[in-house]
């Protein structure tokens, strides 16, 4: 059983989405499972990923 926080990181500046994926990465018990670099890419990962939180 998968005990990890599964998180989806989306949208905003760059730069933010890259310190936040690499703040998360080094979480134990957190595991990033994709990063939506638009709003229109949101719905599609969301549906993929099945994530526990979005942000």
């Amino acid at each position: 059983m998968d005990t990890n926080v599964r998180v989806l990181v989306a949208n905003g500046p760059r730069l933010i989405r890259e310190l936040v994926l690499s703040t998360l990465s080094e979480q134990a018990g957190i595991r990033v499972v994709g990063e939506a670099k638009n709003e229109q890419d949101v719905p599609s990962l969301v549906a993929q990923t099945k994530p526990d939180f979005l942000l």
